[in-house]
C-alpha cells in the first residue's frame, strides 16, 4: 500500500498534532521539484532553490547556512499551549536559528550556542541556559523539542532531556513563517528532519515517546 496523505508514517503521538513535514515521507516531498507539503494541514512550503534533500537518515534538508530556506503559505501559528519538535544536525551551534519570521525579526527560535537556546514570541526573548551538560553539539543529529502549557510554563527538551523551564508571558498567536531562517541575516547551517507542531503541551512521557519513535533514524 503507498503512503496516504496525513498518515502518519512514524511513531509519534498523534493526538494535537497539527503540522508534519517529514522529507523522507513522499507524501511530504516526492523527491523532485521545489515543493514541499506538510501531510496534516497541507501547508505548503516553497524550497528556496534545488536539492534541499539529501538522502541521509531516509531523507533531511542540507541546509547551507546562507540563503536557504523552507518559505511556508501558511504561517505556523503557536496558541496558549503548544509543542513544537524538530531534530537538527548543525554544523555548528553558534546562532542557528532553524524556525522564524523570515524577513522580520519578531519571533524565531535559536540554538545560540552549546549551552544556549532562545526563543522568541512576539517580540517576547526567552533564554535557557544549561549548566549540567546536557549541550547542544555540533555535526551530531538531536531533538529540540519544545512545549507551553496552559499556564505559562514553557520548557525546551534536548534529546527528550529537560534543557531549561521556565514560566513565561502570556503570549499567544505568534506566527512563524520561514524553516530554516530566523531573519532575514540568520540562516541555518547544517541539517533538519522531521519537524511537528502540537496544539497542546505534550507531557515528558509523549515527549520521550516521540523522541525514542525517531532516535534509530538519527543514530541516537
Amino acid at each position: 500500500m503507498g503512503i496516504r496523505r496525513g498518515e502518519i508514517t512514524t511513531k509519534i503521538v498523534s493526538d494535537g498534532l497539527v503540522f508534519n513535514m517529514d522529507p523522507a515521507n513522499r507524501a511530504c516531498y516526492p523527491k523532485t521539484g521545489t515543493t514541499t507539503t506538510d501531510t496534516i494541514g497541507n501547508n505548503v512550503g516553497t524550497l528556496s532553490t534545488t536539492p534541499l534533500l539529501s538522502d541521509s537518515n531516509f531523507g533531511v534538508w542540507e541546509l547551507d547556512g546562507s540563503d536557504d530556506n523552507i518559505l511556508l503559505s501558511s504561517d505556523i501559528t503557536f496558541p496558549a499551549a503548544f509543542s513544537l519538535s524538530v531534530w537538527v544536525n548543525p554544523d555548528d551551534v553558534s546562532d542557528q536559528n532553524f524556525l522564524g519570521d523570515g524577513s522580520s525579526s519578531n519571533n524565531w527560535i535559536q540554538i545560540k550556542s552549546a549551552t544556549q537556546f532562545k526563543v522568541k514570541l512576539k517580540s517576547t526573548v526567552t533564554v535557557f541556559n544549561e549548566s549540567s551538560g546536557n549541550n547542544f553539539a555540533a555535526d551530531e543529529w538531536q531533538n529540540i523539542f519544545i512545549t507551553r502549557d496552559s499556564s505559562n510554563n514553557l520548557t525546551v527538551y534536548r534529546n527528550a532531556i529537560i534543557f531549561g523551564s521556565t514560566t513565561t508571558n502570556s503570549v499567544t498567536d505568534s506566527t512563524y513563517s520561514t524553516i530554516g531562517n530566523g531573519t532575514s541575516s540568520k540562516y541555518f547551517d547544517g541539517e533538519i528532519g522531521p519537524i511537528q507542531t502540537y496544539n497542546r503541551a505534550l507531557s515528558a512521557e509523549e515527549v520521550l515517546s516521540n523522541y525514542n519513535g525517531l532516535r534509530g533514524r538519527f543514530g541516537v
